[in-house]
């Protein structure tokens, strides 16, 4: 594993080693072996960390210090504002800190990419680089292996529900058996499945881990060439990618002067490239918690999250707008109602829906100049025009509480932890105070159209009106999917790597090195 001076320069330079960024570094130096590839990453490797590995779920990981960059939410006007954004500090980012629930979404998410101008992004396009991902990191069905949860599928299906696939063209609604990325009890990170060990590298990759980097040079061309990082400047003879996710990769755009100029400049920071879209768009997915308690364990299960139901809450709609995780453990991280923290029972299970289509619209800013400073992120819950982000939760909670209370599910009840009350008025209270998030922030930096000043990217995930700089991670969706997003930000680092690949084999046939 090769380390960086601070003067190295490099083919391509790529800004976190995450989901996305693991995944473009090995494809890239597989491809072209003599192209030479810097991954930066923030956090540490952990390969044979037993926590990092293990895909017994993520509670281990969350708010520890040593993992997660454990970031705070702005004060929500109508949400819980003690929710904590996790984002992994590690080697394989969010992939290696996540419950291993491997989601291919339906089709009609990525045409809604489509009809927001990411030309080229839809199923046909897509799934091909879905597929290679999948079996990269061994995406097969859960075993359904707790009693618990198969209790809860059979009363999904007892209210009417249909069985399905989730991993359907056409899932609408139903209750499936999910997906997961692991192999051998061994949670298939991207840096598990696409880098490690470390020790066989491909040569053409230098990684440098525990590295900060605090922005991106733009040259007077308007060409971004230089990273400056904690080790000091590195350069790119051909591009610089950002992949440091929906919350860094946006701070990291604002920090280097590429960003709403006036706000900008209000912060002491020179524009360097007027994008007013950078941060905007911040979707992600909300929900609530449904926790029973239970007389007795509810495994035998590894996973905690083996199945799921997908709900439509009104008529009239394409798809589901609802999807509940089934967790056969008492878990949720904190769960507080009316200000006091309830505590988890011993035994229990939780039906977790969430809101699968957000309408309401965050966005991730800058607290100041500083680098070092946390960036604020304001997610706005619930604070879509119609309500319907709220609707959704009180109704698909009403939901989850039939199939505890009227079907034979009712058998593994003690009790509702949380004190709940049965109006509409004090579910929509609990709904507004006691939810949480799924770990889903997208969209920060959107692909559009390459004449659409509300995007950051182009559809080729080129930065608009700049050359050299690309962005690949969930920052680039246009909408967020309705499913967890992992297997798409994979699926982005493919496509990314691809571009990257097409456009260096165009050069050359043209005779251009850049």
């Amino acid at each position: 594993m090769a380390e960086a001076s601070a003067t190295s320069t490099y083919d391509v330079i790529i800004v976190g080693g995450g989901t996305a960024g693991c995944v473009i570094a090995r494809r890239i130096a597989d491809a072209a072996p003599d192209a030479t590839i810097c991954l930066i990453e923030g956090g540490r490797a952990f390969e044979h960390d037993p926590l990092v590995l293990g895909y017994h779920g993520s509670v281990p990981l969350l708010g520890n210090s040593t993992y997660d960059y454990d970031y705070a939410i702005a004060p929500q006007a109508r949400g819980n504002s003690r929710i904590r954004q996790s984002r992994a500090k590690m080697l394989g980012g969010c992939s290696g800190h996540n419950d291993t629930v491997a989601f291919i979404p339906p089709d009609r998410d990525l045409r809604e990419w489509e009809a927001l101008g990411g030309e080229g992004w839809g199923p046909e396009a897509c799934r091909p680089h879905y597929m290679r991902a999948a079996k990269q990191v061994n995406v097969h069905r859960a075993p359904a292996e707790s009693a618990c949860a198969q209790a809860v599928h059979a009363a999904a299906l007892d209210l009417g529900l249909p069985e399905v696939d989730v991993h359907g063209d056409d899932l609408v609604e139903g209750a499936g058996w999910l997906y997961l990325n692991e192999r051998d009890a061994v949670r298939q990170s991207t840096a598990v499945a696409y880098l490690y060990p470390l020790s066989d590298l491909p040569a053409g990759i230098t990684l440098l881990l525990e590295t900060w980097v605090g922005r991106i040079e733009v040259d007077p061309d308007g060409v971004a060439r230089t990273v400056h990082t904690s080790r000091g400047p590195i350069t790119a003879r051909r591009e610089v990618i950002l992949a440091a996710g929906a919350i860094d990769t946006p701070r990291l755009l604002l920090l280097s002067g590429i960003g709403p100029a006036e706000e900008l400049a209000a912060l002491g920071i020179d524009p360097v490239h007027d994008l007013p879209a950078v941060g905007r768009n911040l979707r992600d997915h909300v929900e609530i918690p449904l926790v029973i308690e239970t007389d007795r364990p509810t495994g035998p299960s590894l996973q905690s999250a083996e199945n799921g139901v997908f709900l439509r809450t009104r008529d009239g709609l394409d798809g589901f707008d609802a999807y509940a995780h089934v967790i056969t453990q008492p878990y949720y991280a904190p769960l507080t109602v009316a200000g006091v923290e309830v505590a988890m029972p011993e035994h229990g299970f939780c039906i977790v829906p969430n809101v699968a289509k957000p309408c309401s619209v965050g966005e991730v800013r800058l607290r100041s100049a500083d680098p070092a400073a946390p960036p604020v992120i304001d997610p706005r819950y619930f604070t879509d025009p119609g309500g319907e982000d709220e609707r959704v939760l009180v109704e698909a909670f009403r939901h989850a509480r039939r199939m505890v209370r009227e079907t034979p599910l009712r058998d593994w009840a003690v009790r509702e932890v949380a004190p709940v009350g049965e109006s509409e008025a004090e579910i929509a209270a609990f709904v507004r105070e006691s939810s949480n998030t799924v770990y889903h922030p997208s969209g920060t930096c959107r692909m559009g159209a390459a004449d659409d000043e509300s995007a950051v990217v182009d559809p080729s995930l080129r930065v608009r009106g700049l050359e050299g700089l690309r962005i690949a991670d969930a920052s680039v969706f246009p909408t967020i999917p309705s499913v967890n997003l992992c297997m798409t930000a994979i699926m982005v680092g493919e496509r990314a790597a691809a571009f990257v690949l097409a456009d260096a084999a165009e050069q050359a046939a043209r005779g251009v090195l850049r």
